[in-house]
């Protein structure tokens, strides 16, 4: 059993390298982060993992080697991974989103992406005349900051090492974070903006461009064309987006991919210590049935919001006051 320590340095020497996650709040983010843990306990095995987290129930404890008290303080949400350099004991730190699953080793890819002192793993880069979702007028502000590229990538992971490059990296992106209306930046989440434009901007101050992993390290399933098959205990992920088939290590789950059964079906495996082609077929039956619950409550709690949010409009109008409770904020 772990321990957790407000100083995660406090017990020696650090590890060189490890594995950080977030897992904050809801039981949801527990559980992801519970099977990412299993994930990584049995693809690379020989690696510390650590988890920041409010979790008192010590059910990560049983799967981590570092328990890190999260730091309410810091903020909500997407804030709190702005702060990943500020929670990490180790000197170089592979940081793992929590709705991840890591389906194979990935020794090779680990040993390339450790040659930057910070990156995500950037699947493009953004030019002059280039639109972005997270940018009200990309354009205008690339020319403002006279930046003729600017790295486009997922943020389900992001390698970064004890170094003056990463501190400034990380201390620029909490600036940028902190004003979006000087950079343009839309809103994520009720929370603020995402992580992923302030790290980039960030990352284009110190002409990082980034580790391109040829698919190889990690991917979410956007632009999925046809099957996704993910066998964390068989060792195989492989899938086919817009760019061609790639083969990641870690399969990124974001979003609304993380109702998808193969992701509760790695799930199963893992806990099982069984392929996914040996699941039961009554297991299936379960997961498809409890994720169509899930995703009827989710719409449930939008058209709530939707309704609760339209009659505030009303109300505020006709000068009345509303009952409508704070929205709570699920990522």
């Amino acid at each position: 059993m772990n321990s957790p320590s407000a100083d995660p340095s406090s017990a020696g020497i650090r590890p060189v390298i490890g594995f950080l996650t977030l897992a904050i709040g809801a039981r949801d983010y527990i559980n992801q982060a519970y099977y990412l843990g299993l994930s990584l306990k049995a693809n690379m095995p020989g690696y510390p993992i650590a988890v920041v987290t409010d979790d008192e129930t010590g059910r990560l404890a049983s799967i981590y080697d570092h328990i890190v008290p999260a730091r309410r303080s810091l903020g909500r949400g997407v804030r709190q991974k702005m702060y990943i350099d500020q929670y990490t004991p180790f000197e170089e730190t592979l940081f793992i989103d929590a709705d991840c699953i890591a389906a194979r080793s990935f020794e090779r890819e680990l040993d390339e992406v450790r040659r930057f002192d910070f990156t995500p793993v950037v699947q493009r880069h953004l030019r002059p005349g280039d639109g972005d979702e997270y940018f009200l007028d990309l354009p205008g502000l690339m020319k403002r900051m006279d930046l003729r590229v600017l790295p486009k990538f997922n943020g389900g992971v992001y390698f970064f090492r004890r170094s003056a490059v990463s501190n400034g990296v990380f201390e620029a992106a909490r600036r940028i974070q902190s004003e979006p209306a000087e950079f343009g930046l839309k809103a994520f989440d009720a929370t603020g903006p995402g992580d992923e434009p302030a790290y980039a901007l960030a990352m284009a101050r110190y002409d990082i461009s980034g580790y391109e992993d040829q698919g190889c390290l990690m991917r979410t399933p956007v632009g999925l064309r046809g099957k996704l098959s993910i066998d964390p205990v068989q060792g195989e992920c492989n899938f086919v987006r817009a760019e061609g088939r790639v083969t990641p290590a870690i399969c990124h789950f974001a979003g609304d991919y993380r109702f998808m059964p193969e992701y509760y079906c790695a799930r199963v495996a893992l806990e099982r210590r069984c392929p996914v082609e040996a699941v039961p077929f009554y297991l299936r039956g379960l997961i498809r049935v409890e994720l169509a619950r899930q995703r009827l409550a989710r719409r449930v709690r939008w058209l709530r919001g939707s309704v609760e949010r339209r009659l505030g409009l009303i109300f505020t109008t006709m000068g009345l006051r509303t009952l409508s409770k704070e929205p709570v904020i699920r990522r």
